[in-house]
């Protein structure tokens, strides 16, 4: 820990600054135009993307859904035990998210057993073009679960700040003040400090309901990226706020050294 972390630990009795968790970046929205259906791969399904695109015959379309498919089932298997293990996420969207993964994770199996037994290449072909547009597992899901867990690391923060780190920073400043210090550098600190923890809790009020709220169909119709941009913005905004609290309270712990 630097000597500055250490005064700001000391002045505050303790008390942690939850700003950590917002440090991960987060996860990007899909570009403009990413709402094509269209089957490419350049990760784990890379060579049966390969065979199929050189030869489109019923097995190796298979092949390549079960591979879509399977890689799908990985990131919903992981994504749902970070959720389930969130220190941050509140019951209400922890509960949410885990609905959204089930429910990906039902479809997609079902999916599989569909895929597998089809003997037509043109039914092999709707069921590769349904895997990515009924089921839109990293354009819109793996953001759901980004930008859901960032909103409540930075609630979470607020909560902290307004609930903690400020009730004693102010506590901290009235006892310097009755010794007869000048606090009104160390005050003037705090009242940004709370200037910025407010905007920061402006910035992600309702953000949680209004991304969860999205369905693949409304990315597929252009409707959730707006949202999902706004969102990310939001989150990004609330987190540089929360640093510059973090620098106000520095700032009045320095002062009342």
């Amino acid at each position: 820990m630097s000597t500055r972390l250490r005064i700001l630990a000391a002045t505050l009795g303790g008390a942690v600054l939850v700003t950590g968790a917002l440090l991960g970046a987060v996860a990007p929205v899909a570009a403009a135009g990413s709402t094509s259906t269209t089957v490419t791969h350049t990760g784990p399904c890379a060579a049966d993307q390969a065979a199929y695109k050189a030869s489109e015959t019923v097995a190796n379309g298979i092949a390549l859904g079960d591979c879509m498919i399977g890689q799908r089932l990985d990131y919903l298997s992981k994504a749902a035990t970070r959720v389930q293990d969130s220190k941050v996420l509140t019951s209400g969207d922890q509960s949410a998210l885990a609905a959204i993964l089930s429910n990906d994770t039902s479809g997609l199996n079902s999916l599989k057993a569909t895929l597998d037994g089809e003997t037509s290449l043109s039914a092999v072909q709707g069921d590769l073009q349904a895997i990515v547009s009924q089921y839109r597992v990293f354009a819109l899901a793996a953001r759901q679960v980004a930008l859901v867990s960032q909103a409540d690391a930075v609630s979470a923060a607020v909560a902290r700040y307004t609930g903690t780190v400020s009730p004693r920073l102010e506590a901290r400043i009235q006892a310097a003040a009755a010794k007869g210090r000048n606090t009104s550098a160390a005050a003037d600190a705090l009242a940004a400090m709370n200037r910025s923890v407010s905007a920061a809790a402006s910035d992600v009020s309702g953000l949680s309901a209004r991304v969860l709220a999205l369905t693949p169909a409304e990315y597929d119709a252009h409707q959730a990226r707006p949202v999902l941009v706004r969102a990310q913005t939001a989150v990004l905004r609330a987190r540089a706020q929360l640093l510059d609290a973090r620098a106000d309270a520095l700032r009045v712990a320095i002062r009342l050294r």
